[in-house]
């Protein structure tokens, strides 16, 4: 009954072949969360903007040798991929370290060995 209804109309076949070759659980490209690059703009302005500081914040790290994964300001970046022009090198513990050209980036999860408050410091 449903291959009769499907051969009756060929354009929703085809539209629901399409709709099940996303796959939800893909990783997006990092392509599509970097910043795009700002149009051409003066000589000092643009050379203040490329010296900017990169201050990331590292919310998580996941160890898996060789395959080890950090969270950095929300995007998950995996040893050997880039974000913002750096590539992610190294993943320990407690923090990430980033390289671009010569410069290295090292960043640690902010609020570590804070001692939880109990309900009654609150009060």
């Amino acid at each position: 009954m449903a291959a009769a209804v499907l051969a009756c109309m060929p354009g929703l076949a085809a539209a629901q072949a399409e709709r099940l070759r996303h796959d939800l659980f893909a990783r997006p490209t990092l392509s599509a969360v970097q910043p795009l690059s700002a149009p051409a703009q003066g000589g000092e302005a643009a050379a203040a903007e490329a010296e900017a500081p990169w201050n990331p914040e590292l919310i998580a790290v996941m160890l898996a040798a060789g395959k080890s994964i950090a969270n950095l300001d929300g995007v998950m970046v995996r040893i050997g991929e880039s974000i913002n022009g750096y590539v992610l090198v190294e993943v320990g513990e407690e923090q990430a370290v980033l390289q671009k050209g010569r410069k290295r980036l090292v960043v640690s999860i902010r609020g570590r060995g804070e001692a939880p408050i109990n309900a009654q410091e609150k009060q």
